[in-house]
């Protein structure tokens, strides 16, 4: 995710949090914060780690008084300024560390750059730099979630080891229908990158993971 997406993000989850406080059925109220709760703190861990004081005070601010209705409780939380902290802080630059979101902004780059090799005719080198921005995210997401990885860093060993926590119930980062995905775009990376003299996938194919990847990596931040 961009800087300034993630800024007009937290803008709009502010200005919808005032919504919320005039709803006076229970039903829709209840409902209403509870996806207003839950997309403001996906907001938050898409550009922050999970340690970072913003996400650590947004779930603080829960905690107190559970058997509260949680309309009732986000009204006394404060979780608006936890997000506005988070803008602030974003939008300054003065983050604990803006690799998050600098990470998200080199993956687009590269993928960018593959549309424009592509767009030339050069195949084997957009396919190679579209595997090189997949290998980033998904080495992003093992230090993220803090996963052993077996072997040296690549594509097919980051994704075993994903594959791994979610067959053993530790963790789900992304599906076994996306772990197909990874596995045959690490193979048309390999074949790119290893004998691109030899490539033989079409550029339709090529276009597919390109976009693959890109959809890929905005599913999983």
């Amino acid at each position: 995710m961009k800087q300034e997406e993630a800024l007009a993000w937290y803008d709009d989850l502010i200005a919808r949090y005032e919504t919320l406080l005039v709803l006076e059925d229970n039903k829709v109220a209840e409902r209403a914060a509870r996806e207003w709760v839950t997309e403001a703190e996906a907001a938050l861990e898409a550009v922050f780690p999970p340690e970072h004081p913003c996400c650590r005070s947004f779930k603080q601010a829960m905690l107190p008084d559970e058997k509260m209705f949680l309309h009732d409780r986000i009204q006394i939380s404060g979780l608006p300024g936890v997000l506005a902290a988070a803008k602030n802080m974003l939008k300054s630059g003065r983050l604990g560390s803006l690799a998050e979101t600098i990470r998200a902004e080199s993956c687009d780059e590269l993928l960018d750059q593959a549309d424009a090799l592509l767009a030339k005719g050069h195949l084997a080198a957009a396919a190679t730099i579209a595997g090189g921005s997949l290998e980033s995210h998904l080495r992003h997401l093992i230090n993220r979630h803090r996963l052993v990885v077996s072997g040296n860093g690549s594509i097919s060993n980051y994704d075993a080891a994903i594959s791994q926590a979610r067959n053993q119930g530790t963790m789900t980062i992304y599906s076994a229908v996306d772990t197909k995905l990874v596995t045959g775009w690490g193979g048309i990376r390999n074949q790119a990158a290893h004998d691109p003299g030899a490539f033989s996938v079409s550029k339709q194919d090529v276009q597919r993971m390109i976009e693959g990847v890109r959809q890929f990596i905005a599913r999983t931040p």
